[in-house]
């Protein structure tokens, strides 16, 4: 059997670099796109949301820290939609200003 240039076992003549078998499987437009769509929580409405509710209090994204924010991406802090922001005018207990609504 042939060597390949690593000491093994070749898997097949490589005659533009791509060998035979990956070549026979699918075109690249015909492969569906790896990910899932994204999950949107119906509460929070299909814009990021503009705050979460950290130890039960209000805070704006610009002041939330890096680890809370990805707190509330896994679902572990309760985020504020842009809509409930504008409903119920939120202040920030951390700069105590209004939560932007983002419009």
């Amino acid at each position: 059997m042939p060597k390949g240039r690593s000491g093994g076992i070749a898997a097949g003549p490589e005659k533009d670099g791509m060998r035979d078998d990956v070549r026979a499987e699918k075109p690249a437009e015909e492969v569906q796109h790896w990910t899932a769509p994204p999950f949107i929580a119906p509460e929070v409405g299909e814009g990021p949301p503009v705050g979460g509710w950290v130890a039960k209090d209000a805070v704006c994204r610009d002041c939330m820290t890096a680890a809370e924010e990805i707190g509330m991406r896994r679902g572990f802090v309760d985020p504020i939609s842009a809509e409930e922001a504008k409903e119920k005018a939120y202040v920030c207990t951390r700069c105590s200003r209004k939560i932007p609504t983002g419009s």
